[in-house]
């Protein structure tokens, strides 16, 4: 899949890949960060959302020094890495998520069927 078609569960699982950290996928079709079943069910399920959870997107962006900025009058976003990779999005965090997948996966990403 291409990192510009990346959204919602697809585009959390490459920020996994990107990141070297394993990912799972739910039985409800979420991306996990735990075996479904090894998790606590009385804390929730691990999901990893970083493109609408603000503390799992925004420490990505300061850790990675991802720059973010309005695109255009439709209101899109980009953003890049040191002024090499750059890629865009609805919002802020979705560009940044892409952007890091681009820096460290590339144009394309491999993803399961099921988050396609």
């Amino acid at each position: 899949m291409k990192t510009y078609q990346l959204r919602g569960e697809s585009l959390a699982w490459a920020v996994l890949t990107a990141l070297g950290k394993p990912a799972y996928v739910s039985k409800n079709k979420r991306v996990i960060t735990a075996p479904y079943g090894t998790f606590n069910h009385r804390k929730g399920l691990p999901y990893f959302e970083p493109q609408y959870r603000g503390s799992q997107g925004l420490a990505l962006i300061w850790k990675y020094k991802i720059a973010i900025e309005p695109w255009d009058s439709c209101y899109r976003w980009r953003a890049h890495i040191n002024n090499e990779v750059e890629a865009f999005g609805d919002n802020p965090v979705e560009a940044a998520m892409k952007a890091l997948v681009k820096h460290k996966l590339g144009d394309e990403v491999e993803i399961p069927k099921g988050l396609q």
